[in-house]
């Protein structure tokens, strides 16, 4: 159902404000967190949707996103992960 698409990416995108707000307040655990539910939501959707490019393009900048947290975190090895997904 493609409303129900629309609402899990506005999900998506809430998590992800949620976790620049965590960035914010220097919470690095908690912001990776946020990303991680929004990362979550974005990945099914792309699954579902692979040709949907906004869902990708989003998904894409999440898990950026989580790759400049786990990078100052010292997690460089989940960072690499994150960054190989975004790539693909």
């Amino acid at each position: 159902n493609p409303l129900d698409a629309e609402v899990r990416r506005r999900l998506a995108v809430t998590h992800a404000y949620l976790a620049n707000a965590f960035v914010d307040r220097k919470q690095p655990e908690q912001a990776s967190e946020a990303f991680s539910r929004a990362i979550t939501e974005l990945g099914a959707l792309a699954k579902a949707d692979p040709a949907n490019a906004r869902i990708r393009t989003e998904l894409a900048y999440m898990l950026n996103q989580r790759v400049r947290i786990l990078m100052a975190s010292g997690r460089s090895a989940d960072a690499r992960h994150d960054a190989r997904q975004a790539l693909a």
